[in-house]
């Protein structure tokens, strides 16, 4: 099963938990459609990372896996103020 298999009610209820529990931040932004968006910075930060430094990860994260390159897009992102 892949993660765009689930439900959105599931997916909510995992990544609250998730961020209940510490495991990610919370969200801090926003797409068009509405659904929760983390910048690279807050995500960089969380994991203790300069923005570069996540930058970078992220970078290798797409070579490493193309089939989800552009799945994560920073650009994408509306702040929430």
């Amino acid at each position: 099963m892949n993660i765009e298999d689930l439900p959105s009610e599931v997916l909510s209820q995992v990544t609250q938990e998730a961020i209940k529990r510490g495991l990610m931040p919370p969200p801090d932004g926003y797409d068009d459609d509405g659904q929760p968006l983390w910048s690279l910075e807050a995500v960089a930060a969380f994991y203790g990372h300069t923005p570069d430094e996540g930058k970078a990860l992220l970078d290798k994260f797409n070579l490493d896996h193309p089939e989800l390159s552009g799945y994560i897009d920073p650009c994408k992102v509306n702040r929430i103020n």
